[in-house]
């Protein structure tokens, strides 16, 4: 009884090791950020803003999503924005696959006035639209992922 105990959670114990060692394969990274054109009412209104998280499951295991959690903070770690709606159910990574998910955002008139001033005013952002195509500002993107019960943190900062 004890030895077939003993193969039990053995071989329970290296799924667990064999899973934590798959999850360092699951690549997370940010494509397609929608941030709206801003005009005047930008400053008055909330804006929406939409980022897609990229996962990429490059092991042979099959993970289960079940919890994603990113803020959007400025440049001074300041809170600017929280996810619009929590993942609503489990999603499930198949290997070798990658997988967008789309994160919805609502940044509010006070925040916008915010990080236009922290970027350099609204004549500085107005310049960099119109030379790059973008804005010039910088926004981190700070939270977890949680995949079968192992969390991946998630900082990086993205240039809107």
């Amino acid at each position: 009884m004890i030895v077939v105990a003993l193969i039990f959670l053995g071989k329970k114990g290296y799924g667990y090791v064999r899973k934590f060692r798959h999850s360092k394969r699951l690549k997370v990274g940010f494509s397609g950020v929608k941030f709206p054109k801003l005009k005047l009412r930008s400053l008055v209104s909330d804006v929406p803003v939409s980022i897609g998280l990229n996962i990429g499951n490059f092991s042979p295991s099959v993970f289960t999503i079940s919890q994603i959690s990113i803020d959007v903070f400025d440049e001074e770690n300041n809170l600017i924005a929280k996810p619009q709606s929590p993942l609503s159910e489990s999603i499930q990574l198949d290997p070798n696959q990658n997988n967008t998910f789309p994160l919805s955002y609502f940044i509010s008139a006070q925040k916008i006035k915010q990080i236009i001033t922290k970027a350099g005013g609204i004549t500085t952002v107005g310049t960099n639209y119109l030379t790059s195509g973008s804005y010039g500002i910088l926004l981190k993107l700070k939270g977890f992922v949680v995949a079968e019960g192992l969390k991946i943190e998630i900082d990086e900062t993205i240039t809107v």
